[in-house]
């Protein structure tokens, strides 16, 4: 038995060993995470506390396994959408009612993220070994190129795409498959496709074009494939569509809404560029080469340094096939098909991951299908990363394999030494920012003083809880963001009594739930139609007063306070006193309306009704301002009419079915220019951020503007680049007012004040 297992670790010793040195890094820099695992959080704030805060809400309180109850209130939303890593979190609440592990998912998670790092390294010398590298050069290699890889980036947000085995196995398993095919492998290709698309749907874009350019370049290679076109497509439909199916199956079971955005935000914003791929941003040699080469900016989503080694093994691959051809010599890239077909592979994600063909055709985004839905483009740059230092080592390899062993020796400890001195920096820094503890959730019995209260409330009482500020992030049309802590604050009164939030931090929300959940915090024309809550059952408020707008303040003011400590207070909200604060709002309008030589006279604002335009949308009088969405239409270009000393000037417009989707991501740009012809000023906001009123198809859009001087003029041009050149945007009763102004108005239907309508019914 001791030589059996003698001979089964010297056969797999550098595996092993691959294993075990890569591990031992692990245990020196993350040692306290492993020593308690469930209570450290790599992130105390923004999208990794989300990650977490639905991973425990899953595990311990929610009842299906596709659908989550914690957010979006009372609707829910589906597991692919909030985070919640259901690969993971769906096993424990299987085995729930055997084994509970729903109170150390926290440590489960934080577990499997670190080790997934020295998986990724005995992968990547897996790798190796298939093109015969020297196992210890192979593992030394292998190890150094996990601790730099950039998903370790990823450990203090993203937490679901911190499992960086996941691309280095795609491609080990894909070069298995390429020397000897079969269904089974093919099989279980699919199978762990799926895994990864369920936990993640961007690992099934990594698959998507690692498999997909694979699989082409065979089919259209002229010569007969050992497999054939037929078994080829065969074995795609296995490896790919399969888990593409089966993952569409489970959204489809998971999301009763088809109205969720078409278009995600940021596609050409969250890419990657030259400077992202190939600055040493934070290496000991980075002030070096500033003194040759300054940096343009790059977003984080972006971030992939190569390395050295990546960096001389892509010139070099651009350079030596060029010298040979310029000689008429054979063109030779890597030496092998396999590696060849991969390098063409993270070139086209390299490319796409910069923004193409989408930079320079903006357009064919709106036609592009589900390859619109992956606006983190920067994160393909990835498989470039681990393809070019797999194949820089593999040639590093070959070139040195044949030298004098002292010339082979300091060839392969000097690359090596280049490669750990780059990693050390970001697993160092890496390892002190994620070690965060949350005292709140470590304190079960609520015993801390800001978690006393818990212990005196009736949580039966309450069907969900309702932040002030009201925060709403995530259906990429209408946006309440906000800085504030009780974000936080939320998560952690959520995860004490299970309740579910009356507000969502998540991605791609239904437009439909978005206008319903939103109204209860946002003026309307009419008493709002708000989703089917229960109207005499009470919301738990957490609150942070101080950081509360004025709509916000109409709900604190009818809400019963309870508790109160150093961070927020404890109120109670009964969703019946929304009618009294619409009531309210408009007796007080009518009351202001009333009283003498209140209105102002016209020459101190300024009203463009657009009556001579007719339209069959109109917001108010016969006619209303309608162009093309891509026409950049200017709607106001004049000095400003007013002798008012006032800097500060409010500029609205009623806008016409805002509510559609990729409406609200129309540009307003306003430049100024004072008398003299000169320029000062210029920038773009949107209605997304500038929503103020709604009024059944029609939504009011109001944002602040200031001027240096009298007369300056604004000009304010409007245009969508998200929707399609046919569809056309409605504007009507556009004002421009001293914000300290106030303007009323009264007929048949309504009373306004300062652009806003009351119905009169």
């Amino acid at each position: 038995m001791i030589f059996e297992n003698f001979k089964f670790l010297l056969k797999y010793k550098g595996t092993v060993i691959t294993f075990l040195f890569s591990f031992s890094i692990l245990l020196l820099f993350f040692y306290p995470i492993f020593k308690n695992p469930n209570q450290y959080y790599f992130s105390s704030s923004g999208d990794g506390l989300q990650t977490y805060f639905e991973v425990i809400y899953h595990t311990k309180f929610d009842t299906g396994l596709l659908r989550q109850q914690s957010i979006n209130y009372p609707y829910g939303e589906s597991v692919f959408f909030t985070g919640c890593l259901p690969a993971i979190t769906n096993p424990i609440k299987i085995i729930k009612p055997i084994l509970d592990f729903s109170d150390y998912s926290v440590g489960i998670i934080n577990f499997l993220i670190l080790i997934s790092i020295p998986i990724s390294a005995v992968f990547i010398f897996l790798i190796f070994q298939q093109f015969n590298i020297n196992w210890l050069y192979g593992s030394l290699a292998a190890t150094g190129i996990a601790y730099l890889s950039p998903q370790l980036d990823r450990m203090g947000g993203h937490l679901a795409l911190t499992f960086q085995f996941a691309i280095p196995a795609l491609i080990y398993f894909l070069n298995s498959f390429y020397k000897r095919p079969s269904i089974i492998k093919s099989l279980l290709i699919g199978l762990f496709v799926f895994l990864l698309a369920s936990q993640h749907l961007y690992y099934f874009g990594f698959a998507g074009i690692i498999y997909g350019v694979y699989f082409f370049i065979l089919f259209i290679k002229k010569e007969n494939t050992t497999i054939g076109k037929l078994r080829l497509i065969l074995h795609f439909a296995l490896q790919i569509i399969g888990p593409y199916l089966c993952i569409q199956l489970l959204l489809v079971l998971s999301n009763s809404m088809p109205d969720r955005t078409s278009l995600p935000w940021g596609f050409l914003i969250y890419k990657a560029n030259s400077s992202s791929i190939f600055f040493p941003m934070g290496q000991w040699y980075e002030g070096f080469i500033r003194f040759f080469v300054t940096p343009e900016n790059y977003e984080w989503e972006g971030k992939a340094y190569i390395g050295l080694i990546g960096i001389i093994t892509f010139l070099s691959l651009l350079v030596i096939p060029i010298k040979n051809l310029i000689l008429r010599k054979k063109i030779i890239l890597t030496g092998d098909t396999f590696l060849d077909i991969l390098l063409l592979t993270s070139l086209l994600s390299l490319l796409y991951s910069f923004g193409y063909p989408f930079l320079t055709f903006e357009y064919l985004l709106k036609y592009s299908g589900p390859i619109k839905q992956m606006r983190g483009i920067g994160r393909f740059s990835w498989i470039f990363f681990y393809t070019i230092n797999i194949i820089g080592f593999y040639l590093i390899y070959q070139w040195a394999k044949n030298a004098h062993i002292r010339i082979r020796f300091l060839i392969y400890l000097s690359t090596l030494t280049v490669l750990f001195s780059e990693a050390y920096p970001s697993v160092s820094s890496i390892s002190e920012s994620i070690q965060n503890r949350i005292p709140e959730l470590e304190d079960k019995n609520n015993t801390l003083t800001q978690d006393v209260w818990l212990t005196k409330i009736d949580i039966g009482k309450y069907q969900a809880i309702l932040p002030l500020p009201y925060f709403h992030i995530g259906s990429e049309n209408v946006t309440i963001p906000t800085n504030s802590d009780i974000i936080k604050y939320s998560y952690i009164v959520s995860l004490k009594t299970g309740l579910p939030l009356y507000a969502v931090s998540s991605s791609r929300t239904s437009l439909s739930q978005t206008y319903q959940n939103i109204s209860i915090i946002t003026d309307n024309s009419y008493l709002p139609e708000l989703p089917p809550i229960e109207q005499s059952k009470a919301f738990l408020v957490v609150c942070r007063k101080k950081e509360l707008n004025s709509e916000e303040f109409l709900l604190y003011n009818k809400s019963i306070l309870l508790f109160k400590n150093n961070e927020y207070e404890i109120l109670e909200f009964y969703p019946e006193a929304i009618k009294q604060i619409y009531a309210e709002r408009k007796s007080l309008v009518i009351n202001e309306l009333s009283r003498e030589n209140t209105n102002p006279k016209e020459s101190s604002y300024e009203l463009l009704t657009f009556d001579n335009q007719k339209n069959k949308n109109t917001f108010r009088g016969t006619g209303a301002m309608e162009f093309n969405a891509d026409e950049n239409k200017i709607i106001y270009n004049s000095p400003f009419p007013f002798n008012d000393t006032s800097k500060v000037f409010s500029f609205s417009f009623w806008m016409f079915n805002f509510k559609k989707d990729l409406y609200p991501r129309t540009s307003i740009e306003v430049s100024q220019t004072d008398s003299t012809g000169k320029h000062y000023s210029s920038y773009t906001t949107n209605p997304l951020w500038a929503f103020k009123q709604f009024n059944k198809n029609w939504t009011l859009i109001d944002f602040p503007i200031t001027i240096l001087n009298k007369r300056d003029t604004i000009k304010i041009t409007i245009f969508n680049k998200d929707l399609r050149p046919n569809q056309t945007i409605v504007i009507d009763n556009l004002t421009i007012r001293p914000y300290h102004l106030n303007i009323y108005d009264s007929d048949s239907l309504y009373i306004s004040k300062n652009n806003r309508y009351y119905s009169k019914r």
